[in-house]
């Protein structure tokens, strides 16, 4: 079923658990048994604790499921699960307004769907993702488990900064193309992490490219196609990320830290950096580093 997006902005991002589930049956189960197809009425996020083959039915597409993925389905969509496997699962209220009872809810239960929004934290997911370091995320799921089916003091408000948690890590990695299954990832670590390096210094293609072990015009093409950005769009990011850094935590002047983030003047770096953050080096600093007065 397709249902229209909605764009939002990100402050109104307030999800509220609707149900949660800790789901072992299912390794008991013969390979080939089905959960029966159902449709998604809210968001989901299943976490698969465990899997011997097992897969599942998204939208008529099957799927294989395997041991440590996560699966993203917003409403709208069909799934059927098809065994063995084992999951936590998540079921959402994107911004908290729907006023469904938790008490009551069930999976398989017909009602409204919730709308569909349009957000990059949400545009970016694919059906399945892998993770970089799974047992970050079984601790959050499992985390938001154990709230829910306890439900003290304190325990919506850490399943909501949880659930949160869980978007914002899966959106930084996921919009990171070096952090997924790139082709060229392998060439191109060392360069990422000489730049972080080496902010300080006058970075040039050559010297970047040598890093790669590439041709310098090989390495711009892949480096762009990759990164989404250009060699020196990259590095003038890192140079400014640095510089916001001493801005916050040290009383270095606005020369000390041009030169230290690899700048060739201040006032070339106070025009890039007011370019990109909308405010200058001292009010920047101003901004997030005195108390306003009465």
């Amino acid at each position: 079923m397709s249902i229209p997006k909605i764009p939002i902005s990100e402050d109104r991002l307030s999800p509220r658990i609707l149900f949660c589930s800790h789901f072992t049956a299912g390794m008991q189960l013969p390979k080939g048994a089905k959960l029966g197809e159902r449709f998604i009425y809210d968001y989901e996020i299943e976490y698969i604790v465990d899997s011997k083959d097992g897969s599942m039915m998204l939208d008529g597409q099957m799927i294989s499921v395997k041991k440590d993925e996560i699966f993203f389905r917003y409403p709208g969509q069909r799934t059927e699960g098809i065994m063995p496997y084992a999951s936590y699962l998540l079921c959402f209220d994107l911004l908290g307004t729907t006023g469904r009872d938790t008490s009551l809810y069930n999976l398989n239960t017909k009602k409204s769907f919730q709308k569909r929004y349009q957000h990059p934290m949400l545009d970016i997911w694919p059906d399945k993702y892998l993770p970089n370091n799974p047992s970050y995320y079984f601790a959050l799921f499992h985390d938001i488990f154990e709230q829910f089916i306890h439900m003290e003091i304190g325990s919506a408000a850490l399943i909501k900064a949880n659930l949160l948690k869980i978007l914002y890590s899966l959106y930084k990695e996921l919009s990171q193309p070096l952090l997924i299954a790139s082709p060229y990832a392998s060439m191109l670590k060392n360069t990422i992490q000489y730049i972080k390096n080496h902010t300080g210094h006058k970075l040039t293609l050559e010297m970047l490219a040598k890093q790669s072990g590439l041709s310098p015009n090989y390495f711009h093409s892949i480096f762009t196609r990759t990164m989404g950005m250009t060699p020196n769009e990259y590095c003038t990011k890192e140079k400014i990320r640095k510089s916001k850094e001493l801005l916050i935590h040290t009383q270095k002047s606005i020369d000390q830290i041009a030169a230290l983030c690899g700048f060739s003047t201040s006032v070339y770096f106070c025009m890039v950096f007011k370019k990109i953050e909308k405010l200058t080096p001292t009010q920047f600093r101003k901004k997030y580093t005195q108390m306003m007065l009465l």
